[in-house]
């Protein structure tokens, strides 16, 4: 069974120029010796709790393992959710541009219209959202930033032949050998996709997974700015 990931149309934009509000600090593992920040994900359903040091939550800073669990605590969510250290949390600022597109991606972190957002709610995807403003202002714009769940989908094979590996201490990934190959496709563990979501970002590669139903309902409904490339398998 192929694996499609969900990408921007070619005539779709891809908006370089966004901020979210808050960041999560990146992370000083002491069991890799590494320091750990992801550029792939952002969570712009998630919230700093008011009780809380904002000033704590920029990925300027770098906090151990045990310092941001801590952190992760100062925080409301609809869901629980993974933390990635480095990501984005709160409200999303740009400039969306005044064509109209159901999707827009901010470095592959999706954006959507409230309309595609009302149809894919009516279809049984729970997505959760945050805010897209215009910057410097509150003002809102009528498109929501889509936070897209988080998922560990290589299969063994998979992480064996890229030489991947999950530090015990930050639980980040860690490639052992630059110049590893695939003897063949990606294969991603179907039975771990998260129901019901549509789209989930592979936590190892970044990618952006779209499920059969989520892509039967964008080509139904003839949802534009969002389009899928055969990426790997199932198994």
């Amino acid at each position: 069974m192929k694996a499609l990931a969900a990408i921007s149309t070619s005539d779709s934009l891809y908006l370089k120029n966004w901020l979210c509000q808050y960041s999560l600090p990146k992370i000083r593992c002491g069991t890799c010796d590494e320091t750990q920040w992801s550029s792939n994900v952002w969570y712009p359903a998630c919230s700093v709790q008011p009780r809380a040091d904002a000033n704590k939550f920029s990925n300027e800073l770098i906090v151990s393992v045990e310092e941001f669990h801590e952190l992760g605590k100062m925080l409301s969510m609809p869901k629980e959710a993974k933390l990635l250290p480095g990501s984005g949390i709160g409200n999303v600022q740009t400039i969306v541009p005044r064509r109209k597109s159901d999707f827009f991606w901010c470095e592959g972190r999706p954006i959507l219209s409230k309309r595609a957002l009302c149809i894919l709610r009516r279809e049984g995807f729970e997505i959760w959202t945050g805010r897209v403003v215009i910057p410097g202002t509150d003002q809102g714009v009528d498109y929501e930033a889509w936070q897209v769940p988080v998922a560990a989908l290589y299969d063994d094979l998979c992480l064996k032949q890229l030489t991947l590996a999950q530090c015990s201490g930050c639980g980040m990934w860690n490639l052992q050998n630059l110049r590893a190959k695939l003897s063949g496709p990606r294969r991603y563990t179907l039975k771990r996709v998260p129901p019901n979501t549509g789209l989930v970002r592979v936590e190892e590669g970044g990618e952006t997974l779209a499920t059969e139903h989520f892509i039967d309902v964008v080509q139904r409904e003839k949802l534009s700015g969002i389009e899928f490339d055969d990426w790997g398998v199932y198994v």
